[in-house]
């Protein structure tokens, strides 16, 4: 009973929930399809009258996450791996697509729920992250009061509020105070039973449905073993062999999703993208400089790849010409060819 009275502090991380869920106990919603969207309002509107023929938003839940909750559901229904969907254009893979996992236990229960609940089911991620939000700052040695209002912060701050409606990147972010609290513990601890929850947790923050913020948070959180085992130790290289294990049991939670990261990493370098040419023009220019005769010569009166417009600058000065001349140097890579 003592113990449970000294968490009893741990109750004020509810009060920040009550700005969610009060709006959705009062039939708002942050999506597109039931009740006023308090997020973001239908685009295109000037007054009352609509400036586009459609009043959906056109970059977030109705083209990405309402789709996937659909396609999820069905393939659940039916018991079929979530490999392709051909529902999207030609098809295209399903759970290597990168935006949303099929594979994180979240996705699955929205998916199986009614859409209308699933914001129900982030601001109970919310409640979560910000738990072990409190708690990661407990074990940094914080007082318990610095710690909750750390959790409070970060319950109702602007890393996650936009993203209601997007849970995929909802559950990415409440995820990564997850990591660093079993980072930590990691490093405090280093018993086997904290490392398999460290490999635990850091697979299911890969699979949580944004690689790009999995990426990041996973290099915060070796930079976080690195400097928790160098300064707990008693000698730097006891330190670092500290911060290795640490960061093998990360290691090893990432290996463990492979059937996740593997498909999408394959996906990504065969499937064509317009965006890879710019991407070589900006890295060559970049170990370019503007010295005159160190861009490749171009003709004065060449026709823009980029912009489709006609170029009347001097010989290897105009940017147009530079991205053309970038342009012909991959024309072998069948990716870079328009």
């Amino acid at each position: 009973m003592k113990a449970l009275r000294d968490q009893r502090y741990l109750l004020w991380l509810l009060l920040p929930l009550a700005l969610y869920l009060v709006p959705l106990a009062l039939g708002y919603a942050w999506n597109s399809l039931l009740g006023p969207n308090v997020l973001n309002p239908p685009e295109g509107y000037v007054g009352r009258l609509p400036s586009i023929p459609i009043t959906a938003e056109s970059w977030g839940t109705a083209v990405v996450v309402v789709p996937f909750h659909a396609r999820l559901g069905e393939f659940l229904r039916t018991l079929t791996l979530p490999l392709w969907n051909p529902y999207q254009g030609l098809g295209q893979p399903f759970a290597a697509q990168g935006e949303g996992s099929p594979y994180f236990p979240l996705a699955i229960i929205r998916a199986l729920l009614p859409y209308s609940w699933s914001n129900w089911v982030t601001v109970g991620m919310f409640g979560l992250a910000g738990l072990f939000v409190t708690s990661f700052l407990r074990g940094l040695g914080l007082t318990a009061r610095t710690a909750v209002f750390g959790g409070i912060a970060f319950t109702i701050s602007g890393a996650v509020i936009p993203h209601v409606p997007r849970d995929n990147i909802a559950d990415q972010l409440c995820l990564a105070p997850i990591l660093f609290w079993a980072t930590a513990a990691a490093v405090r601890g280093r018993t086997a039973r904290r490392f398999a929850a460290l490999a635990v947790v850091s697979g299911l923050h890969v699979l949580a449905g944004f690689v790009q913020i999995a990426m990041l948070a996973t290099v915060l959180a070796i930079l976080l073993a690195l400097v928790l085992a160098t300064e707990e130790a008693p000698s730097r290289w006891v330190g670092l062999g500290r911060a290795i294990a640490v960061n093998g049991a990360i290691g090893v939670g990432t290996a463990l999703v492979a059937f996740y990261l593997l498909p999408m990493f394959e996906t990504m370098a065969s499937s064509h993208s317009q965006n890879l040419r710019l991407v070589s023009c900006r890295w060559y220019s970049a170990t370019r400089s503007c010295r005159p005769g160190s861009r490749p010569a171009c003709s004065t009166r060449a026709r823009c790849r980029m912009t489709g417009t006609i170029c009347s600058r001097s010989p290897g000065c105009c940017r147009c010409c530079w991205y053309s001349a970038v342009s012909r140097r991959g024309a072998g890579d069948p990716r870079m060819s328009g």
